[in-house]
């Protein structure tokens, strides 16, 4: 294969390893939610912080593995690997 294919292979699967490792986190604040009842105001806040953070860490994947290029499939990777977790293992936490 030639390197320009697998440097995009890689940037894929950085994109959904942080699409997973984003919705890990995501499931620990909803546990932390559920031990502690939040006020909706506490849930917009953290909700806010955990979305500012969440396009930091996916910029800096980007920035590393694809020299700051946002790529389309990038994107659909992380937001896939998103909804997936959430289909499969999200409704069960």
């Amino acid at each position: 294969m030639s390197p320009a294919i697998n440097e995009e292979l890689l940037v894929l699967a950085m994109c959904a390893y942080g699409g997973l490792v984003l919705m890990v986190c995501y499931d620990a604040i909803r546990i932390f939610r559920r031990v502690f009842r939040a006020s909706i105001i506490r849930v917009i806040v953290e909700d806010v912080i955990f979305w500012t953070v969440a396009a930091l860490f996916i910029f800096q994947i980007f920035f590393k593995y694809n020299y700051g290029r946002p790529r389309y499939y990038g994107v659909i990777a992380v937001l896939g690997t998103m909804a997936l977790f959430e289909w499969l293992v999200g409704k069960r936490v």
